[in-house]
């Protein structure tokens, strides 16, 4: 008795997984997907014309180096120090503090 009980729900449940996949099988083939490509595409078209308006607005600049050249400027002096490097941390993270003090 209890082997027909358990055929019959193996019977089922196969079915019923068949089933379900005829389903989504279905499913799958009437199922559309709206991207809303129009108003990416305008979005993608108005920033390209707004960055292209700034390139332009930069292209149109011209700096005048020639404060380089006066003597005031060449004769500048740099009084600041160099900062020497120091070590930080541990040669090997993963070390206990004893073989730290042993090396």
């Amino acid at each position: 008795m209890a082997s027909i009980l358990k055929n019959i729900l193996v019977l089922l449940s196969l079915l019923f997984v068949l089933a379900f996949g005829y389903y989504l099988y279905v499913q799958n083939g009437s199922a559309s997907l709206d991207t809303g490509t129009s108003q990416v595409s305008l979005d993608v078209q108005a920033e390209a014309s707004a960055f292209l308006v700034k390139l332009a607005e930069l292209k149109a600049i011209n700096l005048d180096n020639s404060i380089f050249m006066d003597p005031r400027f060449m004769y500048l002096v740099q009084y600041s120090t160099e900062v020497e490097p120091e070590l930080f941390g541990l040669e090997n993270p993963f070390s206990t503090d004893k073989e730290n003090d042993q090396n």
